[in-house]
């Protein structure tokens, strides 16, 4: 996995043998023609539509963005006793 500093994303790689490889590839293909075959209007581009048909498969989510997302934040102790401290100086 490789971030992207711009933009929040990152670009996630996989080594596969060929088969499989070309199987992936043809599954979320297939993905994108179903959703364009749709009668309903697409407004998502082909890479769109595979990225989150990745996502619902990998994770097991019925959409893309019903993913769980938890962040960690670091805290300085001293900000935590008294917030109106200046705890800038504490950090290395």
């Amino acid at each position: 996995m490789r971030p992207s500093r711009e933009d929040g994303m990152v670009t996630l790689t996989a080594r596969l043998p060929m088969k499989e490889g070309v199987a992936c590839c043809a599954a979320l293909d297939d993905a994108v023609k179903d959703l364009w075959c749709a009668p309903e209007p697409v407004a998502r581009s082909g890479g769109q539509i595979m990225a989150d048909t990745l996502v619902e498969r990998l994770t097991g989510q019925a959409r893309a963005r019903d993913v769980n997302l938890e962040v960690l934040a670091l805290v300085d102790v001293a900000a935590r006793i008294d917030p109106a401290a200046d705890s800038a100086d504490a950090w290395p």
